[in-house]
């Protein structure tokens, strides 16, 4: 009997799930984003929708075939994991190659955990640059949707995860571990030049990479936080108010 009542718990929180994931990819689906603040709490949903999301980006890519294969295996692994710990030989199982195939390219298993991640990060630029796009933006447009979109990204990976790829990995500076910043700043600064009769400031690059650093590294640091402060709303729509008083 109670095997029977765990069964029909599971059954439920898995529907439970889809419904959660669904009802987001259908806030999405005319080019815009959900709010992120009133979904903090939901991270497996969001995490399974950013899954998609990179999955549909991912076919773009010009990749090696072995190291997408080991990248889309540690993805499906990790989205799976719920927390628990995940070993090398999952991953080169999953993909399907050996032990000494994996270390080849990835030399050692916390490499490979910061080049998934930053794999991760890329894919979610282009889906970014990629939504953006899909409409001209006012700049408090614009701030919403950046901070809906980017924030939401940085709920789909659990902030333990993060400290241990990040300490595994030691030393090594805020840039270098998110060297997409430099093209995500590019793609804000290229929306704006493009759209300053709607009301945006005129910006210097340099400046403005600059300050996505700066906001970029303050959900970072959020997350290494021990105890994490991540995620919250405040810092949120304090990062959308510092965004927008600087683009208008």
């Amino acid at each position: 009997m109670p095997q029977v009542v765990h069964k029909a718990r599971s059954v439920r929180l898995y529907r439970y799930r889809v419904f959660r994931v669904l009802d987001l990819q259908d806030k999405i689906a005319g080019g815009e984003w959900f709010d992120v603040c009133e979904h903090l709490s939901e991270t497996d949903a969001i995490t399974r929708l950013w899954i998609g999301e990179i999955d549909r980006v991912m076919g773009r890519s010009s990749i090696d075939f072995r190291f997408e294969t080991f990248l889309r295996a540690g993805i499906r692994i990790y989205a799976g994991a719920m927390g628990r710990r995940v070993s090398v030989k999952e991953i080169y199982e999953t993909a399907g190659y050996s032990k000494s195939t994996f270390h080849r390219i990835f030399d050692s298993f916390p490499r490979y955990q910061l080049k998934l991640y930053q794999f991760l990060c890329q894919s979610a630029v282009e889906v970014y640059r990629e939504r953006l796009n899909l409409a001209a933006r006012t700049p408090e447009e614009f701030c919403r949707f950046t901070k809906n979109v980017v924030y939401s990204s940085h709920l789909s990976v659990p902030s333990n995860l993060l400290r241990k790829i990040y300490q595994l990995n030691a030393p090594i500076s805020p840039s270098d571990f998110h060297p997409h910043l430099d093209i995500m700043a590019e793609v804000m600064h290229d929306y704006i030049r493009a759209h300053l009769s709607l009301g945006y400031r005129r910006l210097p690059f340099s400046s403005f990479r600059e300050l996505i650093r700066t906001l970029d590294y303050d959900i970072l640091a959020s997350k290494l936080d021990q105890p994490s402060t991540f995620p919250s709303a405040e810092q949120a729509d304090r990062l959308e108010r510092l965004l927008l008083a600087y683009v208008r």
